[in-house]
């Protein structure tokens, strides 16, 4: 899974909580069937996208992700895995909610 390479290229010490690959595993899944769910696009660039991903949640921080969607191909490429600490102004959980 590319989310989780990215996470341990960048954070390996967040790649190894249990909770935390469990989460990324089931948000890929989601994203692979609906890459905009709950996610926002960033202002300025075509099909850049970013999401706190749910069940993230370690020590006062949260995993989110800004990945590019290619519509011609349907590939989803994750440009930004990374930890980041709450509040998270306005960046929506992939249910639709705001973290």
């Amino acid at each position: 899974m590319e989310a989780l390479h990215v996470l341990a290229l960048t954070q390996p010490t967040w790649a190894g909580l249990g909770h935390v690959r469990t989460a990324l595993d089931r948000w890929a899944e989601r994203c692979a069937c609906d890459p905009y769910l709950g996610a926002q696009r960033e202002p300025g660039f075509d099909n850049l996208w970013y999401v706190a991903v749910p069940g993230t949640l370690h020590d006062g921080h949260m995993i989110c992700s800004v990945y590019w969607i290619s519509e011609t191909t349907r590939t989803i490429k994750v440009d930004m895995m990374q930890p980041l600490r709450l509040p998270i102004a306005s960046v929506p959980l992939a249910g639709g909610e705001l973290a």
